[in-house]
């Protein structure tokens, strides 16, 4: 049999349909149908992939999808990719894909899944290919402008538009599958103790899109809430300008598995504290200011890390620094113009990365002195280390013109396979000498007054 449309916005998936085609003898790897049909509501579908005869040894079988009146990436989302069987092994492989819900009236456009490069003692069967028709469906629900209580999203596709305000501690759910479609210009804004949690699979996203698909069209998720029970996890969300906007305050429980795309001002804007909990499999693509983080000061006894995420961090204005700011490694850390940190005290910067997984800090604009350095203030912690990291474009102060300086006296200060590049000034000034700086397979690399003072 072959699995047709599965999935939807409301819970678990319908049994699979079963449309029942008779497989061909012999040794194969085939489908069971050429076509099939699928609704826009229905979200996600699967095409299921057979080995027939003996199973002798292992066969290996390439696929592809193929957009036809359907536009990848906009119609259907799928990956191409490969299936494997070992000797004796006849179970199905399951292929799975999404459709996109949208609000445009329109016939049904299709797309194709085809088979091809076999490898082993099979031969592709009569069936090698199959034709996807997408059905249109209409975007029937409405979110409404002013939420005060608890509201379960949970039908396949909701139209946003107008401005959504949630207040006091409501928690709004968005079930797997859902989508939700943005008109121009409207945002989702969470305020007081209300919560969002949108938490998707990985065969059934949640999806919070543009209705014109332009990039930066709608403003996105606002949390100015207090609530720390924030959760957004397997979820698309495109077009906005800044996707998810948590204000200084507000804070995350999780955000990983989600793609954030096409978004004109940043991914993300938050503070350090909400960056902590930035998971895994979170993907960035097309997105204008990367990841904001929100300037502040990590007092005495705090500690604020940044994690690895594949997207570059940015940093506007000065951070204070008399706790310990960790970044993980493969952060990479952009720095706006005369930005700087600043550390004192018991104060400490940590950026330990590794020869897979460096660490840059580095300024918005790669041009010496874009910003203005890290500058410790007699700050003897023993956390002051840099492994595997790269420091540039820094010096922009005249007065401090370096990438590090050293102020005052009892610093500590470890330096191993770094580099320290492109200042305006110098890569590394001490004010005094009564610092205790390591260097270890360190280089400084173009710094316009020299290497050190």
């Amino acid at each position: 049999m072959l699995l047709a449309a599965c999935g939807g916005g409301s819970g678990d998936a319908p049994a699979p349909v079963e449309l029942g085609a008779a497989l061909s003898a012999g040794d194969h790897v085939t489908l069971a149908q050429s076509a099939i049909v699928i609704s826009e509501a229905d979200r996600a579908g699967t095409v299921t992939v057979f080995r027939t005869g003996e199973a002798n040894g292992e066969v290996t079988v390439r696929y592809r999808f193929v957009g036809q009146s359907a536009t990848a990436g906009a119609d259907f989302n799928a990956q191409d990719g490969q299936l494997t069987w070992s000797a004796g092994d006849v179970n199905p492989r399951n292929v799975p894909f999404l459709v996109a819900s949208d609000i445009d009236s329109e016939n049904a456009e299709t797309f194709r899944f085809e088979l091809f490069d076999i490898n082993g003692m099979e031969t592709l069967g009569e069936t090698a290919a199959l034709s996807v028709t997408i059905n249109d469906a209409v975007c029937s629900g409405n979110v409404a402008s002013s939420i005060a209580g608890d509201v379960n999203l949970n039908a396949p596709c909701y139209r946003m538009q107008s401005d959504v305000d949630v207040s006091g501690n409501a928690l709004v759910s968005v079930n797997a599958g859902t989508t939700i479609i943005a008109d121009v210009g409207t945002s989702m804004t969470f305020r007081n103790e209300s919560t969002i949690q949108s938490v998707g699979r990985s065969s059934l996203p949640v999806t919070f899109a543009s209705a014109t698909a332009n990039q930066g069209s709608w403003r996105g998720i606002r949390l100015l809430s207090t609530s720390a029970l924030h959760r957004i996890e397997h979820t698309s969300i495109s077009d906005a300008e800044v996707a998810v906007d948590v204000v200084e305050g507000g804070l995350l429980a999780s955000f990983e598995n989600n793609v954030v795309t096409n978004t004109s001002e940043a991914a993300l804007s938050l503070s350090m504290a909400a960056a902590e909990q930035l998971g895994e499999g979170n993907h960035y693509a097309l997105d204008n200011g990367g990841i904001q983080l929100l300037p502040r000061r990590i007092t005495q006894g705090q500690s604020i890390t940044l994690p690895g995420q594949p997207a570059h961090y940015l940093l506007a204005g000065i951070i204070s620094i008399a706790g310990d700011f960790t970044l993980e490694p493969g952060v990479e850390l952009r720095m706006g113009l005369g930005a700087f940190m600043l550390i004192s005290g018991q104060g400490s910067v940590n950026a330990e990365g590794t020869e897979q997984l460096p660490i840059t800090i580095r300024g918005e604009e790669a041009m010496p002195g874009f910003w203005d350095g890290i500058q410790f203030v007699s700050s003897p912690n023993l956390r002051n280390r840099f492994s595997y990291t790269t420091i540039s474009h820094g010096g922009g102060d005249p007065a401090r013109a370096g990438n590090i300086v050293l102020d005052g006296a009892g610093s500590v200060l470890s330096l191993s396979n770094s580099a320290l590049t492109h200042s305006a000034g110098y890569g590394l000034v001490q004010s005094s000498m009564n610092n205790q700086v390591t260097l270890e397979n360190t280089v400084f690399t173009d710094n316009l007054s020299g290497d050190q003072l």
